[in-house]
């Protein structure tokens, strides 16, 4: 899921996603983004585990937004 703001940010990144089947753009110009609750449901039970890097953690870390606009910032730490 990504606002209609961020889009074009994350726009370069899509084709070396291969894996990535779904984009979920949420703003006031696009048409209603399709329930997550819809989305599960097709989705099937079976899991795949990511390939990622060994030894790092990622955390989006996601604003209420009640100074404002609510964000979402990724949190990417080595150890």
């Amino acid at each position: 899921m990504v606002s209609e703001a961020l889009l074009p940010t994350f726009q370069p990144l899509l084709a070396r996603l291969p894996k990535l089947k779904h984009v979920i753009v949420a703003g006031p110009r696009r048409a209603r983004p399709p329930a997550p609750r819809r989305l599960m449901a097709a989705a099937s039970d079976q899991a795949e585990t990511a390939a990622t890097a060994l030894r790092r953690h990622v955390l989006w870390l996601y604003t209420s937004g009640s100074t404002g606009t609510p964000k979402g910032r990724c949190i990417c730490t080595a150890i």
